[in-house]
């Protein structure tokens, strides 16, 4: 077995068979949870059939704007 068919084999059993495998490249814990949070916003926007490029950019455009305390009102708009 070559090593893309054991992470299918082990994504299939857990369902993060992927994300072990980058979690690998984090150097710290702050890094990990970053690398996390870029996966879930990617999965989510998938699992919404958004465009994820275009949902990233927009993302990135809004964010900034309103600092490093968003209002929960703020996060809700954006999500899908």
């Amino acid at each position: 077995m070559d090593e893309l068919e054991g992470i299918k084999e082990e994504k299939d059993d857990n369902g993060d068979g992927i994300n072990r495998k980058n979690f690998l490249f984090s150097d710290t814990e702050k890094g990990a949870a970053a690398s996390a949070a870029v996966m879930s916003i990617i999965e989510t926007a998938k699992r919404n059939e958004l465009d994820v490029y275009g949902y990233m950019l927009y993302l990135l455009t809004v964010l900034p704007k309103w600092g490093a305390d968003p209002t929960e009102t703020q996060l809700k708009s954006v999500m899908p």
